[in-house]
């Protein structure tokens, strides 16, 4: 039960700190390139999460990986942009941005994978 509250805590704080990172970087950045510049930092520091042997322990993978990540990156505010820029632009260009984006955030989560690993 202790184990459960501390991993809980853990999370929390990383993803506090995640989203304050997205929020701040979002302000100073153009919120468009920004947020796809930070999901795929989010999925480079995924990629390298999952081989490292430093952050083997269940508090650095729940501080880390799925708060501080988790709450770094956004997939709600991707589908949002790509709702707005529909919405304003009727092309196709934001089905081929948005296709593009998950394309390379996988591409980065299995290169910085297999290059730590």
């Amino acid at each position: 039960m202790l184990n459960s509250l501390r991993l809980a805590g853990l999370t929390f704080v990383g993803g506090a700190l995640g989203a304050t990172a997205r929020f701040s970087l979002g302000m100073v950045w153009d919120p468009f390139w920004s947020l796809i510049c930070i999901n795929l930092a989010g999925a480079a520091i995924v990629g390298w999460l999952v081989n490292s042997k430093r952050f083997e322990s269940d508090g650095s993978k729940a501080f880390l990986g799925t708060g501080f990540a988790g709450g770094f990156t956004s997939m709600s505010a991707v589908a949002l942009l790509f709702v707005q820029t529909s919405l304003v632009e009727a092309t196709v260009w934001s089905s081929l941005i948005l296709a593009l984006h998950m394309v390379l955030g996988v591409a980065i989560y299995l290169l910085v994978k297999r290059a730590t690993s």
